[in-house]
């Protein structure tokens, strides 16, 4: 009985020791700790890994589709010890990471914002960039630095921003978007970016490489308004010898340049500037050449030091100083009939358009590196300009003295006499400027009545006589003699009753409503102005 009773806890031991030994074991290990941590390790593996693969190559685009910012203000800072300007940025963001087209990544951002609140940012100094539409490309404005900020995370929150960014311009980048809205006033300017984020955790930023920022920011090219002709006002020309006093030099112009509108009013709001310095400055003028380059370096415009502000009005003072080796403006192209200014004049007269390329020679107070930048960039400069109606505006009177009538052939009426075109410049000097020859048509009525018309086409030369009128209007007459030119009688019934007239009273008063061509040679050649409109009157004798 005792040997059983001795043996039967070690067959008991014996039966439960498997059983013992696995929750020993799993004691021993920590088995119920580790496991859970591998599951969730490798779910969390799993989750960075897509993270890494699918989300963070475009977390710029996804960000960029569930957050929109309102930019409330901008304010100007000033400009840094290291050349940048200073901006401050207020707005507020706003998330919506419904409207992110990823559904990975919509999940991603939904549940990032969930776990973590709020986040503190950190970028890298970033190329700020504008797209340009000609090339397919972006064109590079410069670098900005963007202090860090933090921003809400979640899901239709809202983030009150105040960011302070340093812009360090890149001249050349600056230069060509100002030409691209020079050449397309309506277009629109896209920003893009492309830095490093960091994102602080535990005291530490974590760097996310690579990431590529759409700034997709419209920038209205209406903050900087085209001036139109009737905004620009010339007063106070005149023409002086150049400084050496060679008489083969071509002489001086002086004006005064008034704005009656200011063009970047709108941009100077913006930045909340109250005024800019403008230094003084000396621009070359350019016209294509012969291969349709802008090489032929015509004149050197100088502008003196202005102050732009918030006046709608300024006067700038100018100088204009002609280039005396204008041989190639003259000069017939190869394989072509005309001088490169025939073409530059057919330009101005078909199209109503004074095309120039104007390009910066030296500015004052600035460093010569900008300088030599600037020297580089070339704009084409398109002024609209009506060169007939302009010079309609100067006809003041269009008269034929020592009219006399008479027969050729005893049938075939004839008319003599020295036609006359009155130019009121009022106070601009014209002196360089003379009317070689003419050509025209004109209908001559009486008492409101046509009778007959008069077509000279073919040149005849005139004289050209500067004076000076009593109120000190600056005029110009230019003469031409006619001998036996054809009268073309349209209504003989009228020309009977000028007869009478003639006959009974000596002469007869007809009205002259004219269109003429005039040849004129000027300091930079000799150019053609077709169809100037004018009026005035004459003594018919016979």
């Amino acid at each position: 009985m005792t040997e059983d009773s001795e043996s039967t806890p070690l067959i008991e031991s014996v039966l439960q020791s498997p059983k013992r030994d696995w929750r020993t074991t799993f004691r021993r290990y920590r088995l119920d700790v580790w496991i859970p941590i591998a599951v969730l390790s490798c779910l969390l593996v799993v989750i960075i890994i897509t993270f890494f693969q699918a989300v963070l190559p475009n977390i710029g685009d996804y960000a960029a589709q569930g957050t929109t910012f309102d930019l409330e203000n901008l304010n100007f800072l000033g400009v840094s010890d290291a050349g940048g300007v200073n901006f401050e940025v207020m707005g507020v963001s706003h998330n919506n990471f419904s409207q992110i087209e990823d559904p990975l990544a919509r999940k991603y951002f939904k549940v990032g914002g969930f776990m973590t609140r709020k986040l503190n940012l950190k970028v890298d100094d970033l190329d700020f960039l504008v797209y340009d539409e000609i090339k397919d490309d972006y064109l590079k404005l410069g670098r900005v630095h963007i202090s860090p900020f933090s921003a809400r995370v979640v899901d239709s929150a809202n983030t009150d921003m105040d960011v302070y960014l340093t812009v360090f311009p890149d001249s050349k980048g600056v230069l060509g978007t100002i030409e691209k809205i020079l050449r397309t006033p309506n277009s629109k300017l896209k920003l893009k970016g492309d830095a490093d984020v960091k994102i602080l955790v535990f005291n530490g930023y974590i760097p996310l490489k690579g990431v590529m920022i759409p700034l997709d920011i419209d920038i209205p090219t209406s903050l900087v308004s085209r001036l139109s002709l009737n905004s620009v006002d010339v007063s106070n020309v005149k023409f002086t010898d150049s400084e050496n006093g060679k008489s083969k030099d071509l002489p001086k112009c002086l004006f005064d340049l008034l704005l009656l509108e200011n063009p970047i009013k709108n941009l100077l709001k913006i930045v909340d500037l109250d005024q800019v310095d403008v230094p003084s400055s000396v621009w070359n003028i350019f016209i294509n050449d012969c291969n349709g380059n802008p090489k032929i370096d015509v004149a050197s415009l100088q502008t003196s030091k202005f102050i732009i502000e918030n006046s709608d009005e300024y006067n700038i003072s100018c100088s204009l100083d002609f280039n005396t080796d204008l041989d190639k403006l003259s000069d017939t192209c190869k394989h072509q009939d005309f001088p490169p200014l025939s073409k530059f004049v057919d330009t101005i007269v078909h199209n109503d358009t004074v095309s120039l390329l104007i390009g910066m020679d030296s500015v004052s107070s600035l460093p010569s590196t900008l300088s030599s930048v600037l020297k580089e960039v070339v704009l084409p400069l398109n002024i609209p300009l009506n060169i007939t109606d302009l010079s309609s505006q100067v006809v003041e009177n269009v008269t034929m003295e020592e009219m006399s009538f008479g027969l050729a052939d005893s049938q075939t009426p004839m008319l003599s006499g020295v036609l006359k075109v009155i130019l009121n410049f009022k106070d601009i000097s014209v002196e360089g400027f003379k009317v070689k020859e003419m050509k025209g048509f004109s209908n001559l009525k009486y008492q409101g009545e046509k009778f007959g018309d008069v077509d000279i086409s073919q040149w005849k030369e005139s004289i050209t006589k500067m004076v000076v009128s009593d109120n000190g209007d600056i005029m110009m007459i230019v003469s031409c003699k006619l001998d036996n030119v054809l009268l073309d009688i349209t209504d003989m019934t009228v020309f009977q009753e000028i007869l009478s007239e003639v006959i009974m009273n000596g002469s007869a008063h007809i009205d002259i409503e004219a269109l003429v061509d005039v040849l004129v040679k000027s300091m930079l050649g000799t150019f053609e102005i077709d169809g100037i409109p004018g009026s005035g009157g004459a003594d018919f004798e016979l």
